[in-house]
């Protein structure tokens, strides 16, 4: 079973890997986050299947708040922002806002 969570850790994420199912996890992930994916079920297989293939982890670019890229043309981009509230942090554009993916809010 997969959860819907989008928390999970390292233990969960090597079941998931040798079991499998590391990838539709990802696309769980990325639904919940993003449900306008859905009408792009075909691109985020395409997506979500190219990036498994195990040539190393995927590295984000580092930004500070001050210079965040246009959310606008980063539409359904991921960055990590280092000066978060927090500290460093994953966030998404919505084409509109870069977003922490942990809980949605706006990058302030």
């Amino acid at each position: 079973m997969i959860k819907s969570t989008r928390e999970i850790n390292e233990t969960e994420v090597k079941r998931l890997n040798e079991e499998g199912l590391i990838a539709d996890y990802l696309r769980n992930l990325l639904y919940s986050i993003l449900p306008e994916f859905q009408t792009h079920a075909t691109s985020i297989n395409a997506l979500v299947d190219l990036q498994m293939t195990p040539l190393g982890p995927v590295i984000l670019k580092t930004y500070v708040k001050a210079a965040l890229p246009s959310a606008a043309t980063g539409i359904n981009g991921l960055i990590i922002v280092s000066d978060d509230i927090g500290g460093l942090t994953p966030a998404f554009s919505d084409g509109a806002n870069w977003r922490r993916v942990a809980d949605r809010n706006i990058i302030s």
